[in-house]
């Protein structure tokens, strides 16, 4: 008999889910938009969403996958009625896991299974989740971040095979004394940044804005730099952008040509480190410790008055734009692009 342990039983009921058990099997009534149903092989079904949609996988890598679901909601205090959406969508997404039934060969191509990620500024928010949505995918995701109690913070999160270490990013022999001692691995991920230089370029300090390009541009490329020899064949890297450098408005001066500046590195490195795959995703506004130069009530009606103007109705969690780098990391056939993900913001 597949049977829920009493903490994952204990961390859904937290976040509003209910679990009821009917004919022998467990039902995971997730209210909106799935359920999902859980038989004793381990099988389980979505019911509303698609019929035919099996996966077998080992019971005890589901309990694994649904318990780091439950925590992550829990963690991020998310609305219960987004929580159940954003939980839905990535069980059908992932298919929870190790799926004993492939497709076919591009399929099993662009699994993430025994792939080695490792991801710069893993340590929270978009990178978190990247690092997340991957090891749930089956990848040996690496964390590097610059704070070394949310490294480890990060790899208790995510369990399994994850990994990590404190590297500061802004010192490149640092940065090369990591890659060196790591070995080989299949995909590089980007997404270490810093709170936002947002001023009017009258008021703006010249050489406070050029810190700026530090970590968001010479950062990443000595990642690159030093990364990309141990990259795989297969492999690729993603970097971080923003929507500041194609919609910019008054005052972003500073944040619009770093973000245009990664864009136009993003394109000059999938020519240079080719076969390599590069690419990045330009995310819109997320709710992220990016915004923790705002107190809590201004983060809040930012993301209210944002979020109302968006043809979504919302603004993003990171595990909305998380989606797109393991897209990017799978997809072997694009290279060179970047991926906005933000709600209809551009178009607004």
């Amino acid at each position: 008999m597949f049977v829920l342990p009493d903490d994952l039983r204990e961390l859904y009921r937290s976040v509003g889910i209910t679990l009821d058990r009917f004919h022998g099997e467990t039902e995971y009534r997730l209210s909106m938009p799935a359920r999902y149903v859980v038989d004793k092989e381990g099988i389980i079904r979505s019911a509303d969403v698609n019929a035919d949609y099996t996966v077998r996988p080992d019971p005890a890598e589901t309990v694994r996958q649904l318990r780091t679901l439950a925590r992550t909601a829990r963690k991020r205090q998310t609305k219960p009625t987004e929580q159940l959406k954003t939980a839905s969508a990535h069980l059908l997404a992932v298919g929870v896991g190790r799926s004993a039934r492939k497709e076919n060969s591009m399929a099993r191509e662009n699994s993430f299974e025994n792939k080695r990620v490792v991801i710069t500024g893993g340590s929270s928010g978009i990178g978190l989740a990247v690092a997340e949505e991957a090891a749930l995918q089956g990848a040996k995701v690496v964390i590097v971040s610059s704070n070394a109690e949310r490294v480890q913070e990060a790899i208790k999160s995510i369990g399994g095979e994850a990994q990590g270490q404190a590297v500061d990013v802004l010192d490149e022999k640092a940065v090369e004394r990591f890659f060196m001692n790591l070995g080989a691995f299949d995909h590089l991920v980007f997404t270490a940044g810093d709170s936002l230089l947002l001023h009017e370029l009258a008021v703006t300090d010249l050489n406070h804005a050029r810190s700026a390009f530090e970590l968001r541009y010479w950062s990443a490329l000595a990642a690159v730099k030093y990364g990309s020899p141990q990259i795989r064949k297969g492999g690729s890297v993603v970097l971080t952008t923003g929507i500041a450098g194609r919609r910019p408005q008054n005052g972003w001066v500073i944040a619009a040509s770093v973000c245009g500046t990664i864009e136009a590195l993003t394109r000059a490195l999938a020519i240079e480190l080719a076969p390599i795959r590069v690419n990045a995703v330009s995310p819109g506004v997320v709710r992220t410790n990016l915004w923790q130069n705002l107190s809590l009530a201004e983060r809040e009606h930012l993301y209210d008055s944002v979020g109302k103007r968006l043809p979504v109705g919302r603004v993003g969690e990171a595990h909305d734009i998380a989606q797109a780098y393991l897209f990017l990391m799978k997809e072997a056939f694009v290279t060179g692009q970047t991926v906005v993900v933000d709600g209809g913001t551009v178009l607004v």
